[in-house]
């Protein structure tokens, strides 16, 4: 008589090479085509449940561009105790009470940080060579403008180095609509301009800041922080923005927009053509167009 036995029910899978592709869900015509609404809710169900977060110090110290040589902190927050920019009570001078508390709208509430960015320039003592500028605007995405880099409507999005998100109050629903707006507008700022590699964002809800960080394959966001009281991370925060070169922030130094004798930017079906650099070991660079 046989050996008692258990039927397998082990299921054959077929071995591959490489993971199968997974179609995003963003890539295809119908999320060109759908609302905005319908547009950030895409991207967070393409995202998933999570998103890695990192401690201040390590997204200050790794993701950031350096602090340019000679650019002190400590010596510009000590200026600022001096001068009343920071008050007694140990928050900016322009912003007296938390925003949860100011009833004007909210893009005037944080219309304050424009005047904190310009003095942290000033202090900094080198003003005329900062490069990105901050624009708090009604209705629309803040951000730190690149300077130098065009205006016109076809590359509004390329011209941003940081997008931000502000509410005053900091309840679930307004973290959450932050999110949602922030990660559209730095997949808006990747899609729309070939040259970038990654973008920053900036999210505030009352005084609470988060960081964030996005490239062509991750997203990252910082742990949150009282803006109004770290001073440290905000100066060190828009210093570094501030100061940073183009690739610092995102822009492939090897690609740029094809132009023409009058250096007016080349179009092919109202598209920008670009110029890419390639370089090969004991080669001249090529450019290609």
């Amino acid at each position: 008589m046989g050996e008692p036995s258990t039927q397998s029910f082990a299921t054959r899978f077929t071995q591959r090479a490489e993971t199968p592709p997974r179609a995003k869900l963003t890539a295809g015509s119908s999320y060109r085509l759908s609302d905005l609404k319908t547009q950030r809710k895409t991207l967070i169900e393409e995202l998933g449940p999570t998103i890695p977060e990192v401690p201040i110090p390590y997204f200050l110290t790794n993701i950031l561009p350096g602090l340019r040589e000679g650019l002190d902190v400590d010596e510009i927050a000590t200026k600022f105790k001096a001068s009343g920019h920071i008050t007694d009570d140990g928050r900016w001078s322009c912003f007296p009470c938390d925003p949860a508390q100011v009833k004007k709208r909210e893009e005037q509430c944080f219309q304050p940080l424009e005047q904190l960015a310009e003095a942290i320039s000033t202090a900094s003592g080198g003003g005329k060579h900062a490069t990105p500028t901050l624009h708090a605007k009604p209705f629309h995405t803040t951000c730190l403008h690149a300077q130098g880099h065009e205006e016109s409507r076809w590359v509004y999005w390329a011209n941003i180095a940081m997008s931000a998100e502000f509410k005053k109050k900091a309840r679930p629903a307004d973290k959450e609509d932050n999110v949602a707006k922030i990660i559209w507008s730095m997949h808006q700022c990747m899609r729309e301009d070939p040259r970038r590699r990654f973008t920053f964002g900036l999210t505030i809800e009352n005084k609470e800041i988060r960081l964030w960080f996005c490239t062509r394959a991750q997203l990252l966001v910082s742990e949150g922080i009282n803006f109004l009281q770290d001073h440290a991370t905000v100066i060190h925060l828009f210093l570094a923005l501030m100061y940073a070169k183009d690739h610092e922030v995102g822009w492939d130094p090897t690609i740029c927009y094809a132009r023409d004798r009058n250096g007016e930017v080349l179009l092919h079906d109202g598209v920008p053509r670009l110029d890419i650099t390639i370089h090969e070991d004991g080669e001249e660079p090529e450019t290609l167009r």
